[in-house]
């Protein structure tokens, strides 16, 4: 309901936060109609079923409690272990101190918003490496992000479904899931490895 109304109507603050969403919705792979509308900034195009997340760590940052619960929700559904947090502050301790695989942020939160989160993060020596989406409810301060240089990995809207969700994330931990695919097998990895840092290459390992 507060994807489809575009945050106008969201749950109550007393709603359960680590509440698991389940719905037939959530893993549907009905096509949008073709041609009737140009594609926005956050458009995933459709293509094979996403990979699970199994053993992913991801802090999403997200102040209202709906969104962040509906986010959490999906998320967990494919797998992933899920920190919360409601301001940029505490969405920066839980990076340092889990060194997570992804951070989905809102762009508007308190104490820290999402840009500064971002430019934190990717200034940082030791998370440099940590793959950060941006969320907002508009095209146009996403595309401000954008070229105010926020460094981010994605940008997405939050009206996004829940597949769309799950493909964003995989298009962008994708190079780090070939790393760790690749050294699984036994096999070599070429190529540079300098965007990755020590520890989050061992974490890989």
């Amino acid at each position: 309901v507060t994807s489809s109304s575009r945050g106008t109507v969201r749950f109550s603050s007393t709603g359960p936060v680590e509440a698991l969403p389940k719905a037939s919705w959530l893993t549907s792979s009905a096509r949008r109609p073709q041609g009737r509308r140009s594609s926005p900034l956050n458009e995933v195009r459709e293509g094979p079923g996403a990979a699970p997340l199994q053993g992913y760590d991801i802090v999403v940052a997200e102040d209202d409690l709906s969104t962040n619960w509906f986010l959490s929700g999906v998320l967990k559904q494919a797998g992933a272990t899920v920190h919360s947090a409601f301001d940029g502050h505490s969405a920066l301790d839980l990076a340092y101190r889990e060194l997570p695989d992804l951070v989905l942020c809102d762009v508007v939160m308190p104490s820290l918003d999402g840009l500064q989160l971002c430019r934190a993060i990717k200034r940082d020596v030791l998370l440099r490496a940590v793959p950060v989406i941006l969320l907002s409810w508009k095209d146009d301060l996403l595309q401000r992000m954008r070229e105010l240089g926020a460094g981010a990995d994605g940008y997405m809207r939050k009206e996004s479904s829940a597949s769309e969700i799950l493909q964003r994330v995989n298009e962008v931990v994708r190079p780090r899931r070939i790393v760790g695919e690749r050294i699984a097998a036994g096999g070599s990895v070429r190529g540079r490895l300098d965007w990755l840092p020590a520890p989050a290459l061992v974490k890989i390992i």
